[in-house]
Formats: C-alpha cells, sequence, structure tokens
C-alpha cells in the first residue's frame, strides 16, 4: 500500500499538471480550416506514466476544460478521459505509452470519434477523415514529448509509482528510446511540412481568385462605361438640336439599331428626378432592365433641356459577357442592390430573380478566405470561398469557389503523410531493434555468464577487455559524430553562402537582360519577347492589338544645352510618366532606344487609344523637368506614331514597328508634337497640338 504522503504528493502533481494543461489548451494552435493543434495532453501523457489512470483522470479534467473553454464542444470530457484511462492502464501494464497511443488512435479513436461525429455533430462527412489523421498525429506526437520528458527529465521520476513493476530488457528499453526520437522528429517535420505546403496553397489559390475577380469586373465595368459614354455622346448632339424632335427620334433609333443591347431610349423634355427611377425594372414578360438617367443641360444657360431614359437588357449582357463556369472552377454570382439574383452560374443551383439568400460560415476556421454556405444555412461547416466586388451602379460581384477541394487536398497530403509516418515508425521499430540486439550482445553474453548456473563455467567469447573496447568504440563514435556534426555545419555555411552570391548574381543578371539600365522600364529586347505573349493574349480574347513608338523632339538640344545629366534625368521623368499613364497589368513599357520609348498595349479600341496617347503627350507637353537644384526648369514634347488593329496582323513584331515608325516619321515632318495612328482599315488618323 502506497503511503499516504506520497498520494498526496501525487494528487498534487497530478493538479499542477492538470492546470499547466488547462492553460496551453486554452490556446490551441491553428493549422488549417478548424483543425488545431494542442499540446496541454502533454501533461495527461506524464501522469499516465508516472502514477496510472486515475491520476491521469484528474489531470484530463483540466485539459479537457481548457478545450471546452476554447471549442465549446462537451465531446472533449469524453474523448479525453478515454484517453487518459487507455493510457494509465497500458502504463499499468508495463507498456510502452507511444505503442498503447498507436493502439488507442488506430482502434478506439476512430470508432469513438465516428460515433459522436454521426449522433451528435453536423460536420460533413468529407470532413471527418481530415480530422481524425489529423489528431491522430496530434495524439501521437504528445505522447513522444510527454514519454521523452520523462526521460530527460530526472527530478519528475521520483513520483513515479511503479518503480517496482518488472524491469525490462535493456533492448528493449533502447529499441524504445530509439523508436520514440525518430517519431517525435518525423512527427514534428510532418506536422510543418504539411503547414507549410496548406499555407503556400491558400496563398495561391487566394491570390489567383483575386485575379479572377478583378478581370471579371474590370470586363462587366468596362461594358457599363460604354453604353454610358454612347448615351452622353447622344445627349451632347440633343443638346446641339434640343428642338428638333426629328432628329432627336433618328439619333435615338440609330443607336438603338448600332446596339440591341438597349430595350428602349426615351428623351424627356420635363427631367424627373433621378430618386423616382429605380436603377432597376422588370417589365410585362419578366425581363430584367437597367434604368440608365442621362441629365441634358444647355452650355449657354445651363438650365435643363431634358433627360435621356434608357433601359438596358441587363440579363442578355450577362448571358454575353460572363463566360461559363465549371464545378471546380470559380462561380459568378451577381446582385443588386435589394440582394435579388441577376446572375448565378448554373452549378450554384440558384434561380434567377429570386432574393439571396446566404450565410456567412466557418467562424474559427483558420484560413485566410471569406467563407459562406447557400445551400445549408445552419452549418457553420463552409461551403463556398467567396470574394465580393462592387459597381458604381449599385450592382455586386460576388466569386464562388467551392471550399471542399482544398480540404480534400489537404486531407490527401495528411493521408500521404500519416502512411509515411506509420512506415517510418516501423521501419525505426525493426531497425532499432535490429541494432540493440547487435549492440547489447556481449553485455547478454556477460550476463548470461553471472546469472545461469550451468554457464559459469563455460568459457567466455570476450575478454574482460571488451568492456574498455565497447567504451573506447563509443568515444570514438561520439568524437566522429562531433566532427561530423562540425564539418556538416562549416559546409552548410559555405552553401548558403555560394547559394546567396549565386542567387544575388542572377538577379543582376535578369534585370541586365531585360531592364533598362537607367529609365528601369523593359529593354528593347525583352519588349520584344513580351510582345508574343501579348499578341496571343489578344488572339484569345479577339481583341485588338496596339504597337506605339514615342520619340523626344529636339533631345540633341536638350543634351546640348543643359549637358547629358539633364538628358538623362528627362529620360528618367519620361519614364515615370509612362508608367502613370500605361499602369494596367498587360501594358507593356520600354525604352526602344536613345530618346524612343516602345508601348504594347493590348485590349484597346481606336478611340481609346487616341484619347488616351493625346492626354500623354498634353501631359508630358506640361511636364515641367528639373535636373538639378538653382538650375531652370526646360519642357519636352514627343511625337508619336502608332498601330492598331486585329492581332492576327503579323506574328512579326519588326512589321508592326515598320508601320508605327512610319506614322512617327509622319508626325515629325507635320511639325512634331503631334500622334499619328493608322486604324485598321489603314486610314490614317492624327491628333496634333490643339
Amino acid at each position: 500500500m502506497r503511503p499516504l504522503t506520497d498520494i498526496k504528493s501525487t494528487i498534487a502533481l497530478s493538479f499542477i499538471l492538470g492546470v499547466i494543461g488547462f492553460c496551453a489548451n486554452l490556446f490551441p494552435i491553428p493549422l488549417f480550416a478548424n483543425v488545431e493543434f494542442i499540446l496541454g495532453n502533454v501533461t495527461i501523457v506524464m501522469v499516465a506514466i508516472l502514477a496510472g489512470p486515475w491520476f491521469a483522470l484528474l489531470t484530463a479534467f483540466g485539459c479537457a476544460l481548457g478545450l471546452y473553454l476554447a471549442w465549446g464542444n462537451w465531446f472533449v470530457f469524453v474523448f479525453v478521459a478515454l484517453e487518459a484511462l487507455f493510457l494509465g492502464y497500458a502504463r499499468k501494464h508495463n507498456l510502452y505509452l507511444l505503442y498503447a497511443s498507436m493502439l488507442f488512435w488506430f482502434l478506439i479513436g476512430p470508432l469513438v470519434f465516428t460515433s459522436y461525429a454521426m449522433l451528435f455533430s453536423d460536420l460533413p462527412s468529407n470532413h471527418l477523415p481530415f480530422i481524425m489523421i489529423k489528431q491522430a498525429i496530434n495524439g501521437l506526437l504528445y505522447t513522444t514529448i510527454g514519454s521523452l520528458i520523462i526521460l530527460i527529465w530526472p527530478f519528475i521520476s521520483r513520483f513515479d509509482h511503479f518503480k517496482h513493476q518488472p524491469r525490462r530488457t535493456f533492448n528493449a528499453q533502447l529499441t524504445y528510446v530509439f523508436t520514440l526520437t525518430i517519431t517525435s522528429v518525423v512527427l514534428v517535420s510532418t506536422l510543418l511540412l504539411n503547414q507549410t505546403h496548406i499555407n503556400q496553397q491558400q496563398t495561391l489559390k487566394l491570390s489567383k481568385l483575386n485575379e479572377s475577380l478583378d478581370f471579371q469586373y474590370s470586363t462587366l465595368n468596362h461594358y457599363f462605361e460604354d453604353h454610358h459614354k454612347s448615351l452622353m455622346t447622344l445627349a451632347l448632339w440633343i443638346e446641339k438640336y434640343p428642338e428638333q424632335q426629328d432628329i432627336i427620334e433618328e439619333s435615338i433609333n440609330k443607336l438603338i439599331e448600332f446596339n440591341p443591347d438597349y430595350r428602349s431610349i426615351e428623351f424627356v423634355s420635363t427631367p424627373l428626378r433621378s430618386t423616382a427611377l429605380p436603377p432597376l425594372s422588370i417589365d410585362d414578360n419578366d425581363q430584367l432592365n437597367l434604368t440608365l438617367v442621362i441629365d441634358i443641360q444647355s452650355q449657354s444657360s445651363q438650365q435643363s433641356i431634358g433627360q435621356l431614359i434608357a433601359e438596358l437588357d441587363i440579363q442578355k449582357m450577362l448571358a454575353e459577357k460572363v463566360p461559363a463556369s465549371g464545378q471546380a472552377l470559380p462561380q459568378l454570382l451577381i446582385i443588386d442592390n435589394e440582394q435579388r439574383i441577376l446572375y448565378a452560374s448554373e452549378s450554384l443551383g440558384l434561380t434567377v430573380l429570386a432574393p439571396l439568400h446566404y450565410a456567412l460560415s466557418g467562424a474559427g476556421y483558420s484560413t485566410p478566405f471569406s467563407l459562406l454556405n447557400l445551400h445549408d444555412l445552419s452549418n457553420n461547416a463552409p461551403e463556398y470561398i467567396y470574394l465580393t466586388k462592387s459597381f458604381n451602379n449599385g450592382l455586386q460581384l460576388m466569386l464562388l469557389q467551392p471550399f471542399s477541394p482544398l480540404l480534400i487536398s489537404a486531407q490527401k497530403q495528411y493521408l500521404y503523410s500519416f502512411g509515411f509516418l506509420c512506415l517510418a515508425i516501423s521501419l525505426a521499430f525493426y531497425i532499432a531493434g535490429t541494432i540493440s540486439r547487435t549492440q547489447t550482445r556481449p553485455l547478454e553474453l556477460i550476463a548470461r555468464r553471472f546469472t545461469q548456473p550451468e554457464l559459469r563455467r563455460t568459457k567466455v567469447e570476450f575478454t574482460q577487455h571488451t568492456p574498455i573496447e565497447v567504451v573506447t568504440l563509443y568515444e570514438q563514435i561520439k568524437m566522429s559524430q562531433r566532427e561530423l556534426l562540425v564539418h556538416q555545419l562549416e559546409l552548410e555555411e559555405q552553401v548558403a553562402i555560394r547559394t546567396y552570391e549565386l542567387e544575388c548574381a542572377n538577379e543582376k543578371l535578369q534585370q541586365l537582360a531585360t531592364l533598362d539600365g537607367l529609365t528601369s522600364l523593359n529593354n528593347r529586347r525583352y519588349c520584344e519577347q513580351l510582345f508574343v505573349t501579348a499578341q496571343e493574349y489578344c488572339q484569345r480574347n479577339h481583341a485588338k492589338l496596339a504597337v506605339v513608338l514615342l520619340d523626344l523632339d529636339h533631345f540633341k538640344t536638350i543634351n546640348d544645352n543643359y549637358g547629358h545629366l539633364a538628358g538623362d534625368e528627362c529620360l528618367r521623368q519620361v519614364a515615370a510618366l509612362l508608367k502613370q499613364h500605361f499602369r494596367r497589368e498587360t501594358d507593356i513599357i520600354g525604352r526602344y532606344g536613345g530618346e524612343e520609348f516602345l508601348l504594347i498595349l493590348p485590349m484597346y479600341d481606336q478611340t481609346t487609344l487616341m484619347e488616351h496617347l493625346e492626354q500623354f503627350r498634353q501631359h508630358l507637353e506640361q511636364l515641367a523637368i528639373l535636373y538639378a537644384e538653382h538650375e531652370p526648369a526646360f519642357y519636352v514634347a514627343t511625337s508619336i506614331g502608332a498601330l492598331i488593329c486585329e492581332a492576327t496582323f503579323s506574328a512579326n513584331i519588326d512589321k508592326w514597328l515598320y508601320i508605327a515608325d512610319e506614322n512617327l516619321y509622319r508626325a515629325k515632318e507635320m511639325g512634331r508634337n503631334q500622334v499619328i495612328c493608322t486604324k485598321e482599315d489603314s486610314q490614317v488618323s492624327s491628333v496634333s497640338i490643339g
């Protein structure tokens, strides 16, 4: 029977470790989704090793209470208590706790957890394998940590209540310690590598979704702006002939004929308040219309002439502009300011014009995504990742991606890791057993010589110097290991230095190969390489491509009057202004040579290109260039030659540059400081100084 003082000290130790476990479990480490890593259960393992099941149960209550406060789930009391009792009884029957933990997580844990999930939990079935695998890895890890603490902390061993159990063989002890160490290293590495990989996957996924959202938003917003511009053009025409109803009606009819997206356009001479017209309306045929209102004022009297009221067939527009998306691809949802569904990808299973009902989900999930549910609104398990962006007209674009593929990917990764872990533990156990038997054979022979009477007079194979040789061998191995580690560290340091130097050199070479040293723009050679990508992009989207050459007028005069340093500063400021004006991700800006610059501009129409180039020309003309303190500023102008046509015009950039250069030469002949652009129909348009 144990002394009362030993029982009291063990209860105190169990309580203290329970408090430590409680505090640690209040802050579980988030991994992915709703899965978290817990370290507080290490204290349960320690008490189970030292004192058995009932004291471990006392510690388990504190650990489970911390998890309950963190998760709000009563099931942790049942599960943690079962694990504590199982480990405690395994230790009582002299079974190593790592092996006992493997049995628990392979046999009992999955059965208990699955029963709970089916009877009491609303977790989706596809979440269960991932959670179970992670919990098994977690359980094995805190078991190895607790076992190692008992082995390496001499102070704690005085509380061991199993000192009088039959002693294990040295072979078994060495095998277990070796297996325990390898298992802990493999487990920690597995968790870190998996977590790093999952975080990288989530970051990449979020970046791709944002790119997709920006592209869809830009496409639709450009469509809205085009219609607004067409109505503004019509309004300017009406402003010139406000009293000539025939001309107004003819202009309206031409616009509707040219753009069938308009259901109707009406000119009202008595303006209505814009608030009296809903932005969205449904006609008698259940067709959804987008109402656009343009106020027309007289430029001379500043009085209202009337309003243009246009109804746009928005459903037709969405059907044409929004691409189809499959189940595995991002899916689109467009709603109005009253939360009505204007468009939904077919795989979402939503009804157009019906109110949108959804619920934010994933509370407590460790993920950078915003999550929601469209179908099971009462479940916290997320169905979709979503991003959203609003238009100026009140519509809202939502991009949705099913959450389950990301979970399945993480589940597969943990499953493979778990399989590798089982294989590594099996190999570690086998190798450790083989090595320990080999190394302990001399000691076993000596032990037999003195423990078995029939062998006492048998000649021993080993001499009395054998223990010294074993010790010498151990010291030699230990010294060799230390030297090898030092040498390895030196090699790793040299490799790290060489790798860093190589990366720096490669980065400099990359910059020299692609960038112009003075302006930090793309050099001519790299622009020509990027032209192929831009041309393919425009061909896929059936869009036009523009190639533009800019030449600074009288640049030699700047060098002669102000010096070459001023000329260099002029080129840098022109390059900076180009970056400000042409800042789309698809725009390619480069220095063509000397004072010439090259622009490759995908997805432009002729009108927009001319306006944009003219705006740049005007801004450059007004740009005061300062190149040194106490020196006067100077100004520079530019002549611009451009070609815009279908991307299939020619795969050879030289043909594009040839026409753009001819236009540039023509601009200089016509007086410089102007823009000349060859259109698709080979006609020439120019914009000169006003």
